[in-house]
């Protein structure tokens, strides 16, 4: 055609300006792989991490592997299989168990309120009533084994007893219910006679000597406890189970409470009757407080005899004072006293010496 120009074969594009375009146009980035050195230090915190845990199991493993701690010596509980109800079902499982008691003779356990005497006919009797929970158990004076010591006693004493017994935890078998009102009937002699035959007569007898028990307080005077072992009385000093002198046992012990002691001797006759001994219970062998010889000490006298004095330091050793040198009046029973020791007996922790003053007179 007339309009068309003729191409010039002499216009080229050369090598080196196609170079320089490509290397002006923007080439998308390129994913990197990290490099070497970045790989090395992720690894070497990956390996710090390793070895931190290991730091942090090792005091788990060392206090897996840790002494196990000797055994103490087991005691004997009173009541490891009490039944334990819920609220709302209490009442009436309290009284399927005493349902249970007078057709098995289980042996519950209740709390004496109180002693009352009671008009039936022409007869006075007495009877002296245990708290099974919200139910009243009455047991005849004569079902409650006062005389269980190997003493008689008359009615009158067995009353007097019943009453200091007030507060006291027993005891009892179920012997005759009324469903109409929910009364019963109970005995204590029962129970203690179910208990001597389970732990003492049995042919694996559970309480023999050396046996840590715990034992029931149902009766304190001043240096006298009575105790209930498992369906035996016994009458304790309080010096013979605890080697802590006291003025009054009244001031330590109380009606209701368990204590634990062990058995230094048990006896039983040829008609079945068991007699024990009771002792120190020896659990924990706590140190004597050491005494230092001329050493002046704060101490309450309890006990005196033949011109001895027997005293409770304020540090908690026993001693003995030979001698008073206050002049007149003579240190009495409950008075604190300063005691100046002399000595101590290395076995059994006890000091001697003198009392030098009257601190404060016995209130």
């Amino acid at each position: 055609m007339a309009d068309e120009k003729p191409i010039d074969e002499n216009i080229r594009v050369s090598d080196e300006d196609l170079e320089m375009e490509m290397s002006e146009m923007d080439m998308p980035d390129e994913v990197q792989e990290p490099s070497e050195p970045e790989k090395t230090q992720e690894t070497d915190k990956s390996d710090e991490t390793k070895e931190q845990a290991k730091k942090e199991e090792t005091p788990k493993k060392a206090a897996s592997k840790s002494v196990t701690p000797k055994k103490k010596k087991s005691v004997l509980r009173i009541n490891e299989d009490a039944p334990d109800y819920e609220e709302d079902e209490a009442s009436e499982s309290y009284w399927n168990d005493i349902r249970t008691s007078a057709r098995t003779k289980k042996v519950l356990t209740g709390l004496i309120a109180s002693v009352e005497a009671h008009k039936i006919g022409d007869a006075k009797v007495t009877l002296v009533v245990v708290s099974y929970h919200s139910y009243r158990v009455m047991i005849p004076i004569d079902e409650m084994n006062i005389a269980s010591t190997g003493r008689q006693f008359s009615v009158p004493e067995q009353i007097r007893i019943a009453n200091t017994m007030i507060g006291a935890e027993v005891d009892f078998i179920v012997t005759n219910v009324r469903e109409k009102d929910r009364q019963c009937m109970g005995s204590r002699k029962g129970a203690m006679e179910a208990k001597r035959r389970d732990f003492y007569l049995a042919k694996k007898p559970k309480i023999t000597k050396g046996t840590i028990v715990e034992a029931r307080v149902i009766a304190v005077t001043e240096q006298i406890v009575r105790l209930e072992v498992f369906g035996v009385e016994v009458f304790a000093r309080v010096f013979d189970f605890d080697k802590r002198w006291t003025a009054d046992a009244r001031e330590r012990y109380f009606i209701g409470q368990r204590i634990v002691v062990s058995i230094k001797n048990v006896v039983i006759g040829e008609d079945g009757s068991v007699k024990i001994e009771v002792g120190d219970k020896n659990l924990d062998q706590i140190p004597v407080p050491e005494c230092v010889r001329g050493g002046k000490y704060l101490g309450q006298v309890t006990a005196t005899a033949n011109g001895a004095y027997f005293i409770r330091l304020q540090i908690g050793a026993n001693a003995i004072a030979h001698s008073a040198e206050t002049g007149y009046p003579l240190p009495c029973k409950r008075d604190d006293v300063v005691f100046v020791c002399t000595k101590q007996d290395e076995d059994t922790g006890c000091a001697y010496g003198v009392i030098t003053r009257i601190v404060r007179p016995a209130r």
